[in-house]
């Protein structure tokens, strides 16, 4: 294949993407059509049809892309990598970078709102409910897999209790998304990385032992 045949495919796909994305924040995933998409992108419908199998695995593939788009999204995945030397670094960073304004800004836009409703159940198409479910359980399990990571490198105690520790982490994470969604960030980013500090000295306190005498 040329190169710029295959240059031009990926710039189509880029449109496609960035379409259904500004498409479905606005109108919501239901109201939106592959065919609204194809207009909006300057493409024809088949062209639409030759990157995407359907619309659900077109959100897909635009839930992988953005992921791909933010600068904490290499921490997480650092930090669940078993050659990584400082995994527990690697996971703060990646709480820290949450209050980076692509993130914020991000996680606190219209699609992300859509995406949580369509977890949530306001779209008939149960299939892709139970596959965000799934793609958000995935995800919050990078949260231990990066604690296991850090308990193997004596980074935290050998009695951690992982699974309560990630739920923590987790929990604050959602607090965090929470306030984003209420305009509190800039409040918030005033004494973040102090609130991040203290949220790593208590997974430190987390253990089996801790957890069952509570």
């Amino acid at each position: 294949m040329p190169r710029n045949a295959n240059n031009n495919g990926i710039d189509t796909k880029k449109s496609i993407l960035a379409s259904a994305k500004r498409l479905i924040a606005r109108r919501g995933y239901e109201n939106t059509s592959l065919s609204d998409i194809a207009k909006y992108a300057g493409v024809t419908r088949g062209s639409v049809y030759w990157h995407f199998e359907n619309k659900e695995e077109l959100l897909i593939a635009l839930l992988d892309s953005l992921e791909e788009d933010f600068p904490s999204c290499k921490y997480i995945k650092a930090a669940c990598n078993p050659k990584e030397e400082n995994p527990l670094l690697m996971l703060k960073n990646w709480v820290l970078y949450m209050v980076d304004d692509l993130d914020v800004e991000f996680l606190s836009s219209r699609f992300v709102a859509e995406f949580m409703k369509i977890v949530h159940g306001s779209v008939r198409n149960k299939e892709l409910q139970e596959r965000l479910k799934k793609r958000i359980e995935i995800r919050n399990n990078f949260t231990a897999l990066a604690l296991k990571n850090a308990v193997n490198k004596g980074q935290l105690p050998k009695n951690l209790d992982i699974e309560a520790a990630s739920q923590h982490l987790i929990m604050f994470f959602i607090g965090f998304l929470h306030q984003s969604r209420d305009n509190q960030v800039d409040k918030i980013k005033q004494d973040y990385a102090k609130y991040v500090d203290w949220e790593f000295e208590l997974l430190e306190r987390i253990t089996t032992d801790f957890v069952s005498s509570n």
